[in-house]
C-alpha cells in the first residue's frame, strides 16, 4: 500500500464534495445540463473511490499486523514495561481516583 492511494482518497473525496455543491448551485439556477454532466461526473468519481477504497482494504488486510503495530525504537509497547520494578507507569497513576 501506498500514500499514493491515500492521497488519490482525499482528492476523490474532496473532489466529490466540490461537485456536489455545484450541482446543488446548478440545480437552484435550474441548470438542466450543467446538473445532468454533474451528476454523472459524481458517480463517476464515487466509482472510482469505491473501487479505490476496496484496493486500501484489501492493502491492509495483506499487510502483516506485526508490520502494522511496530512500536517505536527505545519503547515498550506496554506502558507497564516501561516503569521501573516497584512503579507504577504514569498512565496508571493518572486513572487512580485522588485521595485528598
Amino acid at each position: 500500500m501506498s500514500s499514493f492511494e491515500w492521497m488519490e482518497l482525499q482528492t476523490l473525496t474532496s473532489d466529490i464534495a466540490t461537485a456536489r455543491s455545484r450541482l446543488t448551485a446548478a440545480r437552484s439556477s435550474r441548470n438542466v445540463g450543467r446538473a445532468r454532466g454533474l451528476e454523472e461526473e459524481i458517480i463517476a468519481a464515487e466509482a472510482r473511490r469505491t473501487h479505490l477504497l476496496a484496493s486500501i482494504t484489501i492493502n491492509l488486510a495483506a499487510t502483516p499486523e506485526t508490520a502494522l503495530a511496530r512500536p517505536k525504537i527505545g519503547r515498550a509497547a506496554d506502558p507497564q514495561q516501561a516503569a521501573p520494578a516497584g512503579e507504577a507507569a504514569p498512565a496508571v497513576l493518572a486513572a487512580a481516583p485522588r485521595r485528598e
